[in-house]
């Protein structure tokens, strides 16, 4: 597996090269040949070592084909059965030669085209050969909507019932159960409601917090900001205002204000200070039962046809490692989400146990209030600063003057990970060089960094283990020039009464804990709230890549059926929501065919 770079393929494109031309030129060969259902033509058209990427519009699952053995096959199964057709140049995005770097080069390209049951968007990357022959290295195909389930807009005048009555209606559920359940109302709960609510499809959400938004208020610490720019970070269907109307990087409270405002302004059913008891699952009628129960101590029994566990990766509980001897220290020890504000500290040692985002950003609130506090490093960290490698990762497609976030989503999402993670090696190399003074200091203090996962920065390392990184907005700075202390060279043995013992014997004096240790499992929290018999049958891996480069279990079959796990960060769960509310649309319709699934 490799990129196709102009050494590879032993030339460059012709600087006489016209993309419209080319593109109108292949997309006129794949249409023949589709409309003939001749695979060898189709696949004539790849590289042998292309990839074709398909998000339910062929497979009803997201499935990645590399090489034209396994895309044979795949066209051998599925291609006639899905009835492709009406192919043709997209109007969104004009064909362009693309030089993502001075070795590598393509001509980029959307079409639009139909399927049997819907309509469906294409991304086409296509390299220049020595033949004179233009052939696919990249092709996504999308399901965008489906047939019949078109948003209509109701243009009669009410005039039986006003507006708040309506909503409150609506909202409660007085006369009907929703059709859709979904526990959990961050960006994947909120997002996932908002699709299906296009769609005609009625969902409740569940929040156990007291509002929507409070796991950005109350959850988080004070201080946090998202390090992704405003752009990168919108729900779907509503965008936030643009600077500098609002900040390029939003603040935690702000954004959990933002939720509360999605909610209300889209008029989505959001039940607060709540959460679901006993949920059984009739096979036969295809339906669950569940409880809700609010903080009021009432309590409501409902059927629904699905349910969307959105509560994030591990369900939002935390892990707090059982270390020996916590018993007997004479301070409090807190996990990182009951961390709120540095005050609290003022006159105290503190010992932070984690190095990844909590753990630099609460020591950094620490240190700026003049607290004594002490990072401990128990691995190495990836370190890259918010100055060099946001601009350099999502200007192209996620800054001001960008194309619309519908476009810039499938363009962004429409490389197959295992390309995605073989570009990030570049990028990541980029930004260490422009990072070099940091990474000097860090590493003169004796802070451990690493380059990623195969040395692909953050993007492995967020979709395999959530966390091991650090977007840099100071703390970096603060731990080389001794602001923040560091303890690294032992691992925590067990707790005294005056601080924390290492394996080595060494002692570090504290009056307080702070374990930034993440989140619990996912499997362990559906079980307390599903039991065991939902449990056996859920995938055995959630998060992480399949075989494929796909991901396990997200977005997509759970291993339970109508049962469905929506988890990822804003830009992720805003182009994945989609997907989701499409196949229990068509589930709801009776269209959803077969999945195409690796077996």
């Amino acid at each position: 597996m490799s990129l196709p770079t102009y050494t590879e393929i032993g030339c460059i494109p012709p600087p006489t090269t016209v993309p419209n031309d080319v593109v109108q030129h292949w997309i006129a060969s794949f249409a023949g040949a589709i409309a003939r259902v001749d695979v060898t033509s189709v696949v004539a058209l790849f590289l042998n070592d292309g990839w074709w990427r398909d998000l339910l519009s062929m497979t009803w699952d997201f499935r990645t084909f590399h090489g034209c053995n396994n895309i044979t096959q795949f066209l051998e199964d599925r291609l006639k059965i899905s009835q492709l057709s009406a192919i043709k140049l997209a109007s969104t995005v004009s064909p362009k030669l693309v030089t993502p770097y001075p070795d590598l080069g393509w001509i980029q390209a959307m079409f639009t085209f139909e399927t049997a049951i819907g309509y469906a968007n294409a991304v086409i990357r296509l390299v220049y050969l020595p033949s004179g022959e233009w052939k696919a290295f990249t092709l996504v195909t999308s399901l965008e909507m489906l047939k019949g389930a078109e948003p209509e807009i109701d243009f009669d005048y009410p005039t039986r019932q006003d507006y708040a009555a309506a909503r409150q209606e609506e909202e409660q559920f007085l006369n009907e159960d929703p059709t859709v359940l979904i526990v959990g109302a961050g960006q994947s709960g909120l997002g996932v409601a908002a699709r299906l609510k296009l769609l005609g499809v009625k969902s409740l959400i569940v929040e156990r917090n007291e509002r929507v938004g409070d796991q950005w208020r109350k959850i988080r610490y004070a201080s946090l900001r998202i390090h992704d720019p405003v752009w990168r970070d919108q729900l779907p269907l509503m965008s936030m205002p643009e600077p500098p109307l609002w900040p390029v990087f939003t603040p935690g409270t702000k954004l959990g204000d933002w939720f509360e405002s999605y909610v209300k302004l889209l008029d989505l059913n959001a039940w607060t200070s709540s959460m679901i008891r006993d949920p059984k699952y009739d096979p036969a009628a295809k339906e669950w039962t569940v409880t809700v129960v609010r903080n009021d101590g009432t309590s409501r029994t409902l059927k629904t046809k699905h349910i969307v566990w959105a509560t994030g990766l591990n369900g939002g509980y935390p892990n707090m490692p059982d270390f020996v001897g916590v018993e007997d220290f004479k301070g409090p020890i807190l996990h990182s989400s009951q961390f709120q504000q540095p005050a609290s500290f003022a006159g105290k040692k503190v010992a932070v146990i984690g190095s990844g985002v909590s753990g630099h950003d609460i020591c950094r609130d620490l240190a700026l209030t003049g607290v004594d506090v002490t990072m401990i490093q128990r691995g190495s960290t990836y370190i890259m600063s918010v100055k060099n490698a946001i601009p350099l990762q999502y200007k192209e497609l996620f800054w001001k003057g960008s194309p619309p976030t519908e476009v810039a989503d499938l363009l962004y999402q429409s490389f197959p990970n295992p390309i995605t993670a073989l570009m990030s090696v570049r990028v990541t190399e980029k930004v260490a060089e422009l990072d070099r003074e940091m990474l000097d200091g860090l590493a003169r203090v004796g802070f451990r960094t690493n380059m990623g996962i195969d040395g692909s920065g953050l993007f492995r390392l967020a979709l395999k283990r959530g966390g091991g990184s650090y977007i840099n907005v100071g703390a970096s700075e603060m731990i080389i020039d001794g602001q923040i202390k560091l303890k690294n060279d032992s691992l925590v043995d067990s707790f005294t009464h005056d601080g924390i013992q290492f394996v080595d014997g060494s002692v570090l004096p504290a009056d307080a804990v702070i374990c930034a240790t993440g989140y619990g499992n996912m499997h362990g929290v559906i079980e307390e709230t599903f039991g065991g018999k939902v449990r056996s049958v859920l995938k055995p891996q959630f998060w992480d890549f399949d075989e494929e480069g796909e991901i396990h279990g997200i977005w997509r079959d759970s291993g339970h059926e109508r049962f469905y796990i929506a988890y990822g960060n804003l830009p992720n769960a805003r182009f994945y929501s989609k997907f989701l509310a499409l196949q229990i649309k068509a589930m709801e319709m009776g269209v959803f065919g077969s999945r195409y699934s690796l077996v």
